[in-house]
């Protein structure tokens, strides 16, 4: 049956930098069911940031849920021009690492983990 199975999406470009990471719905959501062979894999994706701060605190409020976590940034807006990304990429990787979460940090923000 797998192989008769048809993806409906194919990423591209940027969105193919941690598309494997995606949640499965299937074997990978938060209810953490015994017989589940993908209990504990959760993903969250933080882009578009569009507020730094707003992103560190929704890092803070779910790193006990999460265990993978993929960061990116705004790109296509003219304010996002006046958000410092180096301070935010450090940021973001100092609390990820804190926790020990697993994460990607997007080719846009400089830096891949």
């Amino acid at each position: 049956m797998a192989d008769q199975l048809e993806a409906i999406y194919r990423p591209k470009g940027e969105a193919l930098e941690y598309a494997l990471h995606g949640l499965n719905l299937y074997g990978g959501c938060s209810h953490g069911c015994i017989y589940c062979y993908n209990r504990f894999r959760f993903h969250r994706s933080l882009e578009p940031v569009i507020d730094p701060a707003q992103t560190l605190a929704l890092v803070e409020a779910t790193h006990e849920y999460v265990d993978f976590y993929g960061v990116g940034k705004w790109n296509h807006d003219t304010r996002a021009k006046e958000i410092n990304w180096p301070k935010f990429r450090a940021d973001a990787e100092e609390l990820l690492k804190r926790h020990g979460k697993a994460y990607k940090i997007k080719a846009a923000l400089g830096a891949v983990v």
